[in-house]
């Protein structure tokens, strides 16, 4: 149920309380789904950083520095997905993961 009761001066103060959309979403879902049907989210997430790496960001390098602070491939696909992707993208696999099991 959808309270009225939220203003968009109440949704930006409970957005401005959580680190990204997600964990807003999670934590304030009435509010997320005012501000979403009201056409604020923009201005919601306005303050919160943008996670998504941009593009190339995960090369060789970058891939095989993660992998090896990791103890498993699936340790390595839970923390660090994007990592994960790209290496199994462009084979990199047999580069990164000579000691690493499944």
């Amino acid at each position: 149920m959808i309270t009225p009761f939220l203003t968009k001066e109440k949704c930006l103060a409970e957005a401005k309380r959580h680190k990204s959309p997600s964990a807003f979403r999670a934590g304030a879902s009435a509010a997320y789904q005012v501000a979403d049907l009201n056409g604020w989210l923009g201005e919601c997430f306005a303050d919160m950083p943008d996670k998504k790496m941009p593009a190339g960001y995960w090369n060789k390098k970058r891939c095989r520095a993660v992998a090896q602070v990791c103890r498993s491939k699936s340790e390595l696909k839970e923390k660090y997905a994007g990592a994960y992707a790209a290496i199994n993208r462009y084979g990199w696999d047999l580069d990164i993961f000579p000691n690493l099991q499944g």
